[in-house]
C-alpha cells in the first residue's frame, strides 16, 4: 500500500480528496429544492430622477464639445507610453460645461397601487437652470415565510408582485443558502 501511495503521489490523492469534498459541498449548497410559503409583505419603491441644466466642472485629459478650459498643466499620463516605454507627459484640463445633471430624486414608496412620486415637483419654467425628468426605475419586493421556517425575499417584475397579495400561497424554488431562483402560485 505504501508504495502505491509512493508511486501515485500523496499529493494528487490529497487533491482529489479535497476536490470531492468541494464538490459536494457545492452539490449540496446550490442543488434547488422547493418549498412552500406565504407572502408577509409586499413593498414598492419608484424613483424619479430631476435633471437640471446647469455649468459644472470638470477635469479630464481631453475637453468635450461645449467645454471651456478654465486651467491647464502638464502631467505625466501613466495610462499612455511613448515609443521608448517611457510615460508621456500631457495636458491636464479643468473645464467648465452646460449639461443635464441630475441634482435629486422624487422618490415614493407603499404597498397597494404603485406609481411615481409628485411629478409636479420639477421647476420647468426658470429660464437659466429649467430641470426636466430623467431616468425611472421601479423595484418591487416581496418577503416569503417558507414552511421550513425561513424567511425569503425576492425583488422581480411589477406584473408577477401584483399577484402576490399578503396571505398568497406559493411554492418557491430556492437552494441551501436561502438564494430564491422561482415564485409560483399555487391555487
Amino acid at each position: 500500500m505504501r508504495a502505491f501511495l509512493n508511486d501515485f503521489g500523496v499529493e494528487s490523492i490529497l487533491v482529489g480528496i479535497v476536490s470531492l469534498i468541494l464538490l459536494i459541498v457545492l452539490i449540496v449548497c446550490f442543488f434547488p429544492y422547493q418549498v412552500e410559503a406565504e407572502v408577509t409583505s409586499r413593498i414598492w419603491i419608484s424613483d424619479v430622477a430631476v435633471e437640471r441644466w446647469q455649468e459644472n466642472t470638470h477635469e479630464d485629459w481631453d475637453v468635450p464639445q461645449g467645454g471651456v478650459i478654465v486651467k491647464s498643466e502638464q502631467r505625466i499620463r501613466t495610462d499612455l507610453l511613448d515609443n521608448s516605454n517611457n510615460f508621456k507627459n500631457d495636458t491636464w484640463y479643468t473645464y467648465t460645461i452646460w449639461e443635464w445633471t441630475t441634482v435629486r430624486h422624487i422618490v415614493a414608496t407603499g404597498a397597494d397601487s404603485p406609481h411615481w412620486g409628485n411629478m409636479t415637483d420639477i421647476h420647468d419654467q426658470d429660464k437659466v437652470n429649467p430641470e426636466r425628468f430623467g431616468a425611472k426605475s421601479a423595484t418591487f419586493k416581496t418577503e416569503f415565510k417558507g414552511s421550513d421556517g425561513k424567511e425569503y425575499n425576492w425583488t422581480g417584475l411589477q406584473l408577477m408582485w401584483e399577484q402576490l397579495e399578503v396571505g398568497t400561497k406559493v411554492r418557491l424554488t430556492v437552494n441551501s443558502i436561502g438564494s430564491l431562483y422561482a415564485v409560483e402560485r399555487i391555487h
